[in-house]
């Protein structure tokens, strides 16, 4: 593992003090500061909702959110563009060589755990699950799946059109490597895609025959135009929810999500003070967002590593190739 401790599109969002209420939050008084966050529409949510609490307790600090995307938020935060990284991924090898190639320093934590859901229009009836083979044989580079009947004789003779992040999107590149985990390429020339998942949703919910997917926490919100489809598991199908992904029984399509600090950035009195805010808060408000929180017992592990300055990535090993592992066994051993 490439860690070690030390001593001590883009939709810019500039959050101030909105309306979410500070309920439990003890008051951060005196500390001011502007700090630069960037990367995942998936994490966006989360980190938009703590840090409107956050304005509201101190609004002396201000935030400015951009959304390009876990890849385009990488890009700007291993070059030092960005104090913050929101990442529905970990940071990949050759994103890990650039930080390094530029002398940035990180911290990573697992923040929260999310779901890929497959959202079909509200009216669409005939779709009762997926299996992993289905969404393979769908989304496969080259593939023959036009039409619903495509995959069940007794759907509609009708043209499935399709929705996915874009390649920049931190969700698509777990989507890829949980569907295709031996390799190969996914199908783009005829699917609409976009880093903001709110088209994707608006998209989704204005066509009958829609089929596409994002993190939970946009299904979350907007329940009464979408419907979730089950994945088929060993244990029959199973819809995700915060208990589903939580358990793990929302396979393949679990995942942890991810704030990147900036090493040498993290002793400013203004980005220590709301990483701080942001870990004591985080599980609270990542049920109202829509994701499963981490359990106790790795969130006093995240909070170790801030406050040690763990610095650098669990998911690459020694030898550079990344880890392929649970969240707990990554972090516990």
């Amino acid at each position: 593992m490439l860690i070690r401790s030390t001593p001590a599109v883009a939709l810019s969002l500039l959050i101030m003090a909105l309306l979410c209420a500070a309920v439990g939050c003890e008051r951060v008084d005196g500390v001011s500061g502007q700090i630069q966050i960037d990367g995942s529409s998936t994490v966006a949510p989360l980190t938009q909702a703590i840090a409107s609490r956050y304005s509201r307790v101190n609004p002396q600090t201000r935030i400015a959110l951009a959304i390009s995307g876990t890849g385009g938020g990488f890009k700007r935060f291993c070059v030092g563009d960005t104090d913050l990284s929101n990442a529905s991924r970990h940071i990949t090898p050759s994103e890990l060589r650039e930080a390094q190639s530029r002398g940035v320093e990180f911290i990573e934590l697992p923040i929260a755990l999310d779901g890929i859901t497959f959202a079909v229009h509200k009216d669409n009836t005939w779709v009762d699950a997926l299996t992993v083979e289905d969404i393979r044989n769908i989304f496969r580079e080259g593939s023959t799946v036009r039409n619903w009947s495509d995959l069940r004789e007794d759907w509609p003779n009708r043209k499935i059109d399709l929705y996915a992040p874009g390649i920049a999107s931190g969700t698509f590149d777990f989507f890829k490597e949980a569907t295709f985990p031996e390799g190969g390429s996914v199908r783009l020339g005829d699917v609409t895609t976009s880093e903001d998942d709110h088209l994707l949703v608006r998209g989704i919910a204005g066509n009958r025959d829609a089929l596409g997917f994002f993190g939970i926490a946009y299904y979350a919100a907007n329940q009464d135009s979408l419907r979730a489809v089950p994945i088929v598991t060993p244990n029959g199908p199973v819809a995700p929810s915060i208990e589903t992904i939580a358990s793990g029984e929302y396979a393949p399509y679990s995942r942890p999500l991810f704030l990147y600090i900036n090493a040498a950035r993290a002793d400013r009195e203004d980005i220590d003070a709301f990483v701080l805010y942001y870990i004591d808060n985080v599980n609270s408000v990542a049920e109202t967002v829509g994701y499963a929180p981490i359990p106790d017992d790795l969130l006093s592990i995240v909070r170790e590593r801030f406050a040690t300055r763990t610095t650098g990535t669990a998911w690459i090993d020694d030898t550079g190739s990344p880890v392929r592992a649970s969240l707990r066994s990554v972090y516990t051993r």
